[in-house]
């Protein structure tokens, strides 16, 4: 048997090869799919059975691009209607050599989640591993609040506890678990950063499976959802439909400054992905700021879908790294990137270097470290605006700042003063920075990101208000 597990990193999603005797299965795997027909051919295997643990919300699925390139058939749930791919089966099993895939219908996060349980018929017919999709993580479980659409949450939640408590749980101990996402995830909360574990670890350390009562885990489960993306009802439209197949991972074109000018001038849109305090000394007016890592995770919340996109970057492993992430998410317009190289007097100018080295106009936004924050915070110059998720919020916060979590901003603009100056702050300063950059694109000149962020004022000592306490 070979096994290989595969990492989107930003989304923490995983993603799955395995097989034997020259037949392979890929289990949720992600667009830029090649990776998963290279592995195969190293081990003499080809791809023949792709399958969904279910509609994923976070990410475009790579079933249809993976199925055009192997003739592999792609299976998922039956309780959706898919538009593509065959329905699956409770109990279901599939051969590769001497490795037995079964199929466990598993819902509570959606209705269609399913399970597949390994088992390896050379050694016993004993469960070996369990690839949960977003059924249960390590130290976590699945959120509730996408079964059927969403509004069904307690309905899930009674499902989902069946899943766990009367299906995965029962395949023992032994069984090792590999989930569909791992620490970072929107998908859940309080995921470990441990990649697998085992059922019976779980069983012992997983705060979710610790309260057996079916009422009051549900009343535990429903008041820890996670905040929903507004980007996640496109994903799932998009998965449910079948993604459209694009022929492999389509690299950008490097344009100069005067052609990068043109298409911005067109109506593109800039992502700048430079760490906040580069691109606060000089951008693109009107650019997107989301930091390389935060692709992934974020550009869902505040980049709308079809506009043709440009990016920004310190150099060409990171516009790899940008266009990948922004592919996974289903941005197909990306038309170009800034990253000439050019030699000048003593220097290599590259991206927004380049840029302005051709006389070419750049913006600037407000950057402020946290003693230049508070002293300001004092004098009431500032406007503190905290985009930090309501968890965070509720933990402790800086006393009269305005709550509008990042996700929600896009949305919630016109809440924001146009009088004041507006010091945003995160946790350490890159979701601010995003957010930033949002009030800046909607024409807010008075902005400043704080650097360091609510880490920063909490590690100097200065004033929180918690939840039932001042000061």
């Amino acid at each position: 048997m070979f096994f290989r597990r595969l990492k989107s990193e930003g989304l923490a999603a995983y993603s799955y090869l395995i097989g034997e005797g020259g037949v392979a299965a890929v289990i949720d795997p992600r667009r830029d799919c090649e990776g998963y027909v290279r592995l195969a051919a190293r081990e003499g295997a080809r791809v023949r059975f792709i399958f969904e643990t279910h509609r994923n919300e976070d990410f475009v699925t790579g079933s249809t691009e993976l199925a055009a390139i192997t003739r592999a058939e792609v299976f998922h749930g039956r309780q959706l209607d898919f538009h593509f791919g065959n329905p699956l089966g409770d109990g279901q099993e599939f051969r590769l050599g001497s490795l037995l895939l079964r199929a466990l219908h598993t819902p509570g996060h959606t209705e269609e989640s399913f399970s597949l349980v390994a088992h390896d018929l050379d050694t016993g017919r004993e469960p070996a591993l369990v690839f949960t999709g977003d059924a249960l993580f390590v130290g976590s479980v699945g959120r509730l609040d996408l079964f059927g659409g969403g509004g069904r949450e307690r309905e899930a939640a009674g499902f989902l506890y069946d899943s766990l408590f009367g299906r995965l749980l029962e395949l023992g101990d032994q069984a090792v678990l590999y989930p569909g996402h791992g620490g970072g995830s929107v998908c859940g909360l309080g995921m470990a950063e441990r990649s697998f574990s085992t059922l019976g670890l779980e069983r012992l350390q997983n705060p979710a499976l610790k309260e057996r009562h079916p009422e009051r885990w549900t009343r535990a489960q429903l008041i820890r959802q996670p905040f929903r993306p507004a980007y996640f009802t496109r994903m799932e439209a998009v998965n449910l439909q079948g993604p459209r197949v694009v022929g492999g991972f389509p690299r950008p074109r490097m344009l100069r400054p005067p052609e990068f000018r043109q298409e911005v001038e067109a109506g593109a849109l800039v992502i700048d992905t430079r760490e906040p305090h580069a691109f606060a000394a000089a951008h693109l007016q009107g650019a997107y700021n989301i930091w390389l890592e935060g692709l992934a995770p974020y550009a869902g919340f505040v980049v709308p879908y079809g506009p043709p996109l440009l990016l920004v970057a310190d150099g060409e492993p990171q516009l790899e790294a940008a266009s990948r992430s922004l592919f996974r998410l289903g941005y197909d317009g990306i038309i170009g990137c800034l990253a000439t190289r050019e030699h000048v007097p003593g220097v290599l100018a590259t991206g927004v270097t380049d840029w302005y080295y051709q006389g070419l106009p750049t913006s600037q936004l407000g950057a402020i470290t946290t003693p230049d924050f508070r002293a300001g915070v004092e004098r009431g110059r500032y406007h503190v605006l905290d985009v930090r998720d309501d968890m965070e919020w509720a933990e402790g916060h800086i006393e009269g700042a305005q709550h509008i979590a990042l996700g929600e901003l896009p949305d919630r603009l016109g809440e924001v003063p146009t009088d004041r100056d507006i010091a945003v702050h995160c946790s350490i300063g890159h979701r601010s920075g995003i957010a930033a950059s949002l009030l800046a694109r909607s024409g807010l000149r008075r902005v400043s990101n704080v650097l360091g962020g609510f880490g920063a004022w909490t590690a100097a000592g200065y004033p929180v208000v918690r939840e039932g306490s001042r000061g």
